[in-house]
């Protein structure tokens, strides 16, 4: 028969969880095998038993014959199956005795597989909700950046809307007061350029005389104005 796995080796690479399912499984599976050994000890013992009682019957029956030479065989045969009987009896109560205590251990190894387990499920929840916190916390950070640098800039955006309210509310005083002239930029530089006088009484009676002098010489101011090259 080959020996039987090494539980340690065979879950040297499981974790501490899965060592104890193995263990457990194991603990059971031997429980049940002793069991099945048991209760074949026990049948055995039951025949060796009966045929015991026979061969007990058969013995008397031949010494109520008056055949002691007949009980004598009956009652070795018998003895084997009483020594048979025996060494069964002591193997069944070793094996209720290994039953038990294999029983205790399935027990305990039930009570820390769940004591693992709840320390798993703990640790699991736990580690989920570290997990969670600690994006949360990043997400507000990154958040409370983006406001600061908002804040900033609408910091800023009020004070230089102030300082134009200012400036509008003291162009509206001088205006109010009077103090503040404002220039159509159409007429800029128009002081500059020389005014067009309109023509004296004086040169419009010049210029008549001077027509009155061409018509008397007989020239047509239309005509030589026509012929003037």
């Amino acid at each position: 028969m080959e020996p039987a796995e090494n539980p340690r080796q065979s879950s040297a690479d499981a974790d501490p969880y899965q060592r104890q399912q193995l263990l457990l499984m194991q603990v059971h599976q031997a429980l049940q095998d002793l069991e099945t050994t048991r209760r074949r000890f026990m049948q055995q013992a039951a025949t060796a038993q009966a045929q015991a009682e026979d061969l007990k019957e058969q013995a008397i029956d031949a010494l109520n014959a008056g055949r002691d030479d007949m009980a004598r065989p009956a009652l070795r045969r018998r003895s084997t199956f009483v020594a048979e009987i025996a060494a069964l009896e002591q193997h069944i109560q070793e094996i209720l005795s290994e039953e038990e205590r294999l029983a205790q251990l399935e027990q305990k190894l039930g009570a820390q597989i769940e004591i693992l387990r709840a320390r798993q499920q703990l640790a699991a929840a736990r580690r989920t909700a570290a997990g969670a916190q600690v994006r949360i916390g990043e997400a507000l950070y990154g958040v409370s950046d983006e406001l600061t640098d908002v804040a900033l800039a609408l910091d800023q955006n009020e004070q230089e809307t102030e300082m134009l309210q200012a400036r509008a509310n003291a162009i509206t005083d001088l205006a109010g007061r009077g103090s503040l002239v404002l220039s159509d930029p159409l007429l800029r530089g128009a002081s500059k350029q020389a005014s067009v006088q309109p023509e004296t009484s004086a040169d419009i009676e010049s210029q008549l005389d001077l027509l009155r002098q061409e018509l008397a010489s007989g020239s047509d101011p239309h005509t030589e104005a026509h012929h003037d090259p």
